[in-house]
């Protein structure tokens, strides 16, 4: 007898939401239409559960009107304003994604939504701890703790 399949046709998408991603693939190549050079990345999710280690693929256009989604790419990766960078560069990244599907083509595909830094508070599963004030004072001896 043969083995079951998942009739889920969402299968290997991540889940709609944000999730914390790594850049595992990272090539140019020219856009289709306008032969322009275009960045596509591969996002692998992180996050522990049935989301580790779906892909979600990302063009990104490297001039024109559509790089705006390369900037909210480069501001997440907390990537310098100034200088040069290549697609080589962003392999190892981490990036929080908000993610949602959408059908494309007749078929459902995940899309960013939005771009966090990896530290990001969009996403609930992760906790900041409010740095502790140094109990030393200004001349760096510490005094006797009342407990």
């Amino acid at each position: 007898m043969s083995n079951p399949i998942d009739l889920d046709r969402n299968t290997g998408l991540p889940t709609e939401g944000t999730h914390l991603f790594k850049v595992t693939a990272a090539k140019e190549t020219p856009n289709k239409n306008s032969g322009d050079p275009q960045w596509v990345l591969d996002f692998t999710c992180q996050d522990a559960g049935p989301d580790q280690g779906t892909v979600m693929s990302v063009f990104m256009q490297t001039v024109g009107k559509g790089r705006f989604v390369l900037n909210e790419f480069l501001d997440a990766i907390e990537a310098p304003k100034k200088g040069q960078m290549r697609v080589e560069d962003t392999m190892g990244k981490l990036v929080r994604i908000t993610v949602v599907h959408e059908e494309y083509n007749a078929k459902m595909s995940a899309k960013p939504q939005a771009w966090h830094v990896k530290s990001s508070t969009n996403n609930p599963e992760v906790k900041h701890v409010a740095q502790a004030k140094s109990t030393l004072p200004s001349d760096g001896t510490r005094k006797p703790s009342p407990f």
